[in-house]
């Protein structure tokens, strides 16, 4: 059993959407634990509950892994085309008139005292938005922080799926760019450079696109390239308030998402 207490201003409805995600899911038989409590009021947050499924911790950076993640997200999207739940749309699309920056994953970061010297950052996010709004193409279900940390692994194979809090709807290719970015990322495990290279998030994508069994065109790709952009541009603007605001970390600009930001640049996928 998995108890996630989920932050004070966590919507219940959607909460209760996710969960009827999994239910839906778990029949068709992907690998997803299925609730068993709905979301309650406990303390200053919201809980859920969920069967724990087993299944231990594999290396991200490994190549099979990455295969195995890229397949196990392309059957994730194609089990929930066809499933309609409130789930919300992924917070990387930001509406017209909302703030640039959505509300930072974990009260940790203050995006508002630690602007200085975060512009480039900054232009980086924005001119990925700009042409996020051009994307095209019908929103599908898909997981948001598709990380092998938030999987489990037996004999190469994905035998539980967790952090279902992350579901969001979007274009197949903005959720395959925000994968890339993200996916071979275990923060609990001992590797000083979590954030994947350029090289690796291009496999991803291609693996992906093998399970897939067509290319992205070139339309698709922009919006998978911008979509990765923005998200490791995220990455990098919380990098850039820990070292801000917690100098006792060390210095890490050399290293993680700011490593990935400027090596990947403007364009890496299209």
């Amino acid at each position: 059993m998995i108890i996630k207490v989920h932050r004070w201003n966590a919507s219940a409805a959607r909460l209760a959407a996710t969960q009827e995600v999994q239910v839906q899911l778990a029949d068709a038989g992907l690998p997803v634990p299925r609730p068993l409590l709905g979301p309650t009021p406990l303390g200053r947050g919201v809980a859920t509950v969920e069967e724990h499924l087993g299944g231990t911790a594999t290396d991200g950076h490994d190549p099979a892994a990455r295969t195995t993640m890229a397949v196990g997200l392309h059957r994730l999207v194609e089990a929930a085309g066809p499933l309609q739940a409130a789930v919300g749309r992924a917070l990387v699309l930001r509406p017209d008139g909302a703030s640039m920056w959505p509300e930072p994953h974990s009260l940790r970061f203050d995006f508002e005292a630690t602007a200085d010297g975060a512009e480039w950052i900054d232009r980086h996010f924005a001119a990925a938005q700009r042409r996020l709004r051009l994307t095209r193409g019908g929103d599908q279900i898909g997981h948001f922080d598709w990380r092998v940390q938030n999987l489990a692994f037996r004999d190469g194979e994905i035998v539980a799926i967790y952090d279902w809090d992350s579901l969001a709807t979007a274009p197949e290719p903005v959720i395959v760019g925000n994968a890339a970015g993200g996916f071979c990322i275990d923060w609990e495990a001992a590797d000083e450079d979590p954030p994947p290279t350029v090289e690796e998030m291009l496999a991803f994508v291609a693996d992906y696109e093998s399970a897939r069994g067509r290319l992205f065109d070139a339309d698709e790709r922009e919006a998978l390239d911008a979509a990765n952009l923005a998200m490791v541009a995220y990455g990098a603007r919380c990098q850039h308030s820990d070292l801000y605001l917690q100098p006792e970390f060390g210095d890490t600009s050399a290293i993680g998402w700011l490593r990935l930001l400027r090596d990947r640049g403007d364009r890496c996928f299209s």
